[in-house]
Formats: C-alpha cells, sequence, structure tokens
C-alpha cells in the first residue's frame, strides 16, 4: 500500500494540478508531486485561504497577516479530518503548515511534518514552531545557512527548484526560432531600468513584460501595448524565441526568479540575472551581469549553445529535488 502524503501550499494544489493536466502550467509547481505522483497517494485539498479570500481585499489583507501566525485553517482542516489516513505532511511553503505545526509541537499530533523553506520566515514565532518540523527543505545557500541558525536540531536539506522537463506545458509547445535577444517576464521584486535603456541604447529586440503592459523593443525602438489576458502558453512562446530570458532583481537579497528561471531553460532560452543569491543556479545556462555596460555587452553577444542549455535544464530539473524529496518521505514513513 502506498504511503499517503498530504500536500499543502499557499495557492490551490488542486487547481495547479489540473492545469498541469491540461497543459496549461508547468508541473515543478505541485513541488515535487508530478515526479512522484506514482509512488505515493497525494491528498490535497480543493480550496485555500488565498483562493477563498483573492477577491475581497480586506479579508485578502486580513489572511495575509494570519498566514504566519496559525497557517491556512482550510488546508488545516482538510489534513485534520484525514489525519489518521496520513502518513506525512509537506508544506511547499514556510506559512501555511504553521497552524499543524503548532498541533505537533503541543504533542496533539504526531504526523511527520516537511516543510520548503523559500527566503526565511520574518517572525520569530514561525521560527520557533518550525522546530516541531520532521525536516525542512531549502532553496539556497543562504537559506541553509539561515535554517542551520534557527533550527540546529532540526534536519535540514538543501534542493534545487528547476523545471518538470516532461511538463505538458512544454512537451506541447511548438518551435524553437531565436528572433528576440531578450525577454522579461517577472512580476515581482524586479527593476527593469536598466533593460529598457540598454534595449534602445543597443539596438535591441525583445519583450519586457511588466504587470498589464507589454514593451516590444524591434531594433531599440520601443511600441507599448496592454494585455491583462496573456496565458502561460502566450508567454512561454516569448521566452522560447529569446536567446536570453533576463531576470534583474530589486532586493538582490532575496530569493527572486526560479518560476521564470525554469520555464526558460526548459524551452532552451539561457538565463541572465543580476544576482546569484536570488538566483542560487551554478551551470552553463545562467549567466551574472554586474553592471548595464555588462548586461549590454552579454546580450550583444553570442549566446549560449542549445546543448548547453539543455545540460543545465537536466542538472536542474526536478528530477534531483524529488529524489531527495522522496528520501526524506520515505524515512519519515518507515519510522512511523
Amino acid at each position: 500500500m502506498k504511503a499517503k502524503i498530504a500536500l499543502l501550499n499557499n495557492y490551490p494544489i488542486y487547481d495547479a494540478a489540473n492545469r498541469i493536466a491540461l497543459g496549461e502550467y508547468p508541473a515543478q509547481h505541485v513541488w515535487g508531486m508530478w515526479e512522484l505522483r506514482t509512488d505515493f497517494e497525494w491528498l490535497y485539498a480543493h480550496s485555500s485561504l488565498s483562493s477563498v479570500t483573492a477577491s475581497r481585499p480586506r479579508l485578502k489583507n486580513l489572511a495575509r497577516k494570519l498566514l504566519p501566525l496559525i497557517g491556512d485553517p482550510i488546508q488545516s482542516a482538510f489534513v485534520l479530518r484525514r489525519i489518521r489516513q496520513i502518513d506525512a505532511i509537506y508544506a511547499a511553503d514556510q506559512q501555511t503548515a504553521t497552524g499543524l505545526l503548532l498541533l505537533r509541537a503541543l504533542r496533539l499530533i504526531k504526523t511527520p511534518i516537511f516543510v520548503v523553506i523559500h527566503n526565511g520566515p520574518r517572525l520569530r514565532w514561525t521560527w520557533k514552531l518550525l522546530r516541531a518540523a520532521s525536516g525542512v527543505f531549502t532553496l539556497s545557500p543562504a537559506a541553509t545557512k539561515l535554517a542551520h541558525r534557527k533550527l540546529p536540531h532540526t534536519p535540514t536539506r538543501m534542493l534545487t527548484f528547476g523545471p518538470s522537463l516532461d511538463s505538458p506545458v512544454y512537451t506541447n509547445a511548438d518551435g524553437d526560432a531565436k528572433d528576440f535577444d531578450f525577454v522579461a517576464a517577472g512580476k515581482s521584486n524586479r527593476d527593469y531600468v536598466d533593460l529598457h535603456a540598454v534595449a534602445g541604447a543597443a539596438g535591441l529586440t525583445g519583450v519586457i513584460i511588466s504587470g498589464s503592459k507589454i514593451f516590444h523593443y524591434t531594433r531599440g525602438k520601443c511600441v507599448v501595448t496592454s494585455d491583462t489576458n496573456l496565458n502561460y502558453s502566450e508567454i512561454l512562446a516569448y521566452i522560447r524565441r529569446s536567446r536570453w530570458s533576463v531576470i534583474p532583481v530589486s532586493d538582490i537579497s532575496r530569493l527572486s526568479g526560479l518560476t521564470e528561471a525554469a520555464d526558460a531553460l526548459a524551452v532552451g532560452t539561457a538565463v541572465l540575472s543580476n544576482s546569484p543569491t536570488s538566483l542560487p543556479y551554478t551551470t552553463n545556462a545562467v549567466k551574472f551581469y554586474a553592471s548595464k555596460d555588462e548586461l549590454s555587452l552579454i546580450l550583444k553577444g553570442r549566446g549560449i549553445t542549445k546543448d548547453q542549455i539543455a545540460a543545465s535544464a537536466d542538472a536542474v530539473s526536478m528530477r534531483h529535488f524529488s529524489i531527495q524529496l522522496k528520501k526524506a518521505l520515505d524515512d519519515a514513513v518507515e519510522k512511523r
């Protein structure tokens, strides 16, 4: 009989899984479940606190404040109703399972809980509750160092978040012509000022997608359009057409751009960023720049070969993430 794993996240896993099956979303967004879909029986709620409050601004703001304190009550209730069936709980973010961690700290539940730490919680309360976790997974050297300091007695594994290369959204995509010099499609923690300047001055061709605005550069000339209905496949099409996916982060101390980088490598596009702390990859197809001049030089220069990008994509793929995740879950289930 397969072990039953409850998967939680700050967005509804049910919706993400459906979109992945329909070829509308990459499978890394279910955090290893795709690769391990036949190894375990996965349980997850059809809803979440974020989805319920999404269209209600006041409730959304309240939920954002409560999440690091009590977790997601909707997903927690889903788990608690099935707690006797569940062999392990796996939270793909550092806040959703806070309430369940409190119950485990109080010895009201004994089910193993594993948590993915992204940038590290800001509240001391959250860190205290994380001591009750059976193990934590980190995504960068900076987060790993922080976890070792804050959670000296909690097993910590650093994993690499990358693309699920067999995602239908990738395998169904067509064409690989590189007629753009660059694309930039990140929404949060981005600063596109230098990229705009370089694109115009160097006469580059590419696209910057920022909110509802799309900046189309053709040999340095910019035309701005608006599109609030741009879907994931359309964004991937822009990335696929580009030699470089540029990820210029504004706060270089925070983990950012992992989703964008994973998409780029999966569809054969190299990645260029200004912060190795934000994007902790050490592969040939991920490069970093320290100045506007260096950004311009790289974008105007020769790109990365297709074979190098493919090798880099495989090196950081979720296949490696899932191997470590499976080992942790198997060990916890065996000890119960």
